[in-house]
């Protein structure tokens, strides 16, 4: 047992915690270190970001990179995927037009298709000829009036266009399967997997303080909060997904690279209603004041606004360039900011008055929700100069080292499939491996489910949002 392989994972984080997962399938002894007291508690995330539709400034390539990840991503964590459609608009005060948004869609789709005939078991989204939907003015009109002549099976879009004020829009508007994600319910459900994992060892609550690497081994300093006494512990190859500290891990074997660091926050609200809601995009120019909006429902009334404004979801000097003075001397105040934000309830619940404002434009009876407390916010990192990034997943500066920096969910199962590629490589774990899955719930019994529903409405109530954010939404 003590001869086996031994890897630590620095960064329990949605990648740092699928890189334990899928490396615990084989026959080698994996550490996951957190510091905080729970697994998958970082930045927010509430969609899979298939194919890249809500960001208009992506280039092609990495619009269909997101869609591969994505598919695979909803195949691994399907137990947390929120299935419902996405409405995809531009404002009339908006300059874009929505036949770019076509040209882009139908790119997808082709991309879609070719997946699809490659594996089947990606079909997540439906008939890929079906990929997407264009509405008219007159089609949502209709729909408006109540004069249903689509597929019935789509009442929850003909609903939200009765609420819409349709004069503020361009014509046409899609509807596309941009499927959603729960981060509660992925931290129940690696945490059970990981837990059971008779190699694989959680070590919460534990700060690495210091790495060394030696001739074939590195020796990793850490300490648990509630002890005064240091842990020194050798390990034979050493990934780093600590998110946006990735700068400081890496500076303690003085490796330094380019990397962005952005601070963000979304809102949460209240609003009853008699239907279920798809989750509704309004294009809009970044940082100004008619960026993009976005609103994402959960169940029983409960929505998440993102509105790309700077005030709102975006702010003044929120953004800088990562560095391991960055987590020694604050400059600019940019995570003392952060970490101080959630305290802050007036500039909060102020900030949560202006995003209803914002979707209220296009939604005027969204004018009616309510402050619903604690936001989701957190820090996204971004390799390398350019901001528009969206994809990203690991990079091998040393050997028997990899950081891993993924911009969204979807690349971490690809961060995965790349240090394991790496491992067998160079011969440190078989090629053949029956327990390695590319959907981890497929076996989890009902009783199983039920139990992690459970557990994941627990996880959202411990960190202080409602718990019915952690439940299943499904159109």
């Amino acid at each position: 047992m003590n001869n086996k392989f031994k890897i630590a994972v620095i960064g329990g984080g949605i990648a740092g915690s699928v890189i334990a997962e899928q490396l615990s399938t084989f026959d080698v002894k994996v550490s996951l270190f957190e510091e905080r007291t729970s697994i998958v508690s970082g930045p927010p995330m509430c969609h899979l970001h298939t194919g890249g539709n809500l960001y208009r400034e992506l280039s092609n390539e990495n619009c269909i990179d997101l869609l591969t990840q994505s598919l695979k991503t909803q195949k691994y964590l399907e137990y947390a995927i929120n299935s419902r459609p996405t409405i995809i608009t531009i404002p009339t005060e908006d300059d874009g037009t929505p036949n770019t948004l076509i040209d882009r869609l139908e790119l997808l789709k082709e991309e879609y298709c070719k997946i699809v005939f490659k594996d089947s078991t990606l079909a997540l989204l439906g008939e890929p000829l079906n990929y997407y939907s264009t509405y008219s003015y007159d089609d949502c009109l209709k729909l408006a009036l109540g004069n249903n002549q689509f597929n019935s099976n789509l009442s929850s879009i003909y609903s939200t266009f009765k609420i819409m004020d349709l004069s503020r829009l361009k014509f046409p508007i899609f509807s596309v399967k941009e499927f959603g994600i729960n981060q509660f319910r992925i931290s129940a459900l690696l945490n059970y997997i990981l837990l059971n994992r008779k190699n694989c060892t959680l070590k919460l609550s534990t700060s690495v303080t210091d790495i060394k690497k030696h001739l074939n081994t590195f020796s990793i300093t850490c300490k648990k909060h509630d002890s005064k006494c240091k842990e020194l512990e050798h390990f034979d190859y050493v990934i780093n997904a600590c998110g946006y500290k990735s700068a400081l891990t890496d500076s303690m074997l003085g490796i330094f690279k380019n990397r962005i660091l952005e601070f963000k926050a979304s809102y949460l609200a209240f609003w009853e209603q008699k239907h279920k809601m798809p989750e509704l995009i309004f294009h809009g120019k970044r940082s100004t004041v008619n960026g993009m909006g976005q609103l994402t429902p959960y169940c029983d009334g409960l929505f998440q606004i993102h509105c790309m404004c700077e005030g709102i979801s975006l702010f003044k000097n929120g953004r800088t360039v990562s560095s391991k003075e960055l987590f020694e001397i604050y400059p600019d105040s940019f995570l003392l900011n952060y970490e101080n934000f959630e305290n802050n309830t007036t500039e909060i619940k102020k900030l949560t008055i202006e995003s209803i404002k914002f979707i209220s434009k296009y939604i005027p009876s969204f004018s009616n929700a309510v402050f619903a407390g604690k936001p989701f916010y957190g820090i996204q990192q971004i390799p390398g100069k350019n901001p528009c990034l969206r994809t990203a997943d690991v990079c091998f500066s040393i050997d028997g080292y990899a950081t891993v920096e993924i911009v969204k969910i979807s690349s971490a199962i690809q961060a995965a499939e790349n240090i394991i590629n790496k491992l067998k490589t160079e011969g440190h774990i078989t090629s053949n491996n029956p327990l390695l899955t590319t959907n981890v719930t497929e076996k989890l019994s009902l009783k199983e489910r039920k139990s992690l529903d459970i557990k994941a409405m627990n996880i959202s109530k411990k960190r202080g949002y409602p718990s019915v954010i952690a439940k299943r939404y499904d159109i």
